[in-house]
């Protein structure tokens, strides 16, 4: 794919048996970062994220049915920036959060109630 296509989906999608991950039908299915370190990372729920890379390896070959695969393994190295979604609420960091995710919800129907002059709540 030619990096002029962008944005580039991810999605992974079953192409004569290539694909084996275990998610339940339905479910997205993209590749994952996988994180370990010190600190910890205060990220968005969902979101953009610009990245420093490197590219370790390249696979790219046609099997005997004329199907195309490619396979790499990228390096991050670096987060340069994060934007969350305008829309998300991210969750309470306070240890409560149940009972934070209620307080939001009782305050979001309180203030539903108050538009609606006859609404039982």
């Amino acid at each position: 794919m030619c990096m002029e296509e962008l944005p580039i989906n991810l999605e992974l999608k079953s192409k004569g048996g290539l694909y084996t991950a275990s998610k339940p039908d339905g479910e997205d299915k993209y590749p994952s970062l996988h994180y370990t370190g010190p600190d910890e990372l205060d990220l968005p729920e969902t979101g953009e994220m610009t990245v420093r890379f490197r590219v370790k390896r390249e696979v790219s070959e046609v099997n005997s049915q004329g199907v195309h695969h490619y396979n790499c393994d990228i390096e991050v190295s670096e987060i340069l920036k994060v934007k969350g979604d305008d829309d998300f609420t991210p969750p309470a960091k306070s240890g409560n959060e149940a009972e934070d995710a209620l307080d939001r919800l009782r305050d979001e129907m309180e203030a539903g109630a108050e538009k609606e002059p006859n609404s039982k709540y």
